[in-house]
Order: structure tokens, then sequence, then C-alpha cells
């Protein structure tokens, strides 16, 4: 039986509500590092990750292993410290 190999690229944007400029400048960067951190920790390869004040993009290597990811960084599972 030939070998498969599935690749899959996810582009997540996640925007605040209303389109609010509620991602400070300030802290920016530790938000990224948090959502890296988050995608470390399940064993995914984040590409790429950026945004500003309203909204973040998120580019990752989805492997059929760990198909739940997008519910553990949705809005709700937010670090409270990081919402005004």
């Amino acid at each position: 039986m030939a070998n498969t190999y599935t690749q899959i690229y996810i582009h997540v944007i996640f925007a605040v509500q209303e389109r609010a400029g509620l991602i400070k400048p300030e802290w920016r960067e530790e938000l990224f590092k948090y959502i890296a951190g988050i995608l470390k920790n399940h064993g995914i390869k984040l590409i790429a990750i950026g945004g500003v004040e309203d909204h973040i993009h998120i580019l990752f290597a989805l492997t059929p292993k760990n198909p739940s990811i997008i519910s553990r960084l949705s809005p709700r599972n937010a670090r409270p410290s990081l919402v005004e």
C-alpha cells in the first residue's frame, strides 16, 4: 500500500466584536506569543501570526490528528487580562 501524506493549512481570522480597536500595541506581541504557545502545546506548526487593533490573522498547518484546535483558540477561551 502506498504511503499517504496530508497537509492542511488553515487561515483563521479573529475579529474584535464590532471591529472595535481593542488589541493594543503594548500587549499585541504578548497575545501573539500566547496563541503560538497554545498551538505549540497541541503539536501544531504555526506558519504566521499577525494583526492590528481590530483583528488577528493566524496561519497554521493542521494534521488529521488535531482537528479541534479552532475551539481552543476561540475568544471565549481567551485570558480575561487581555480584554479591556
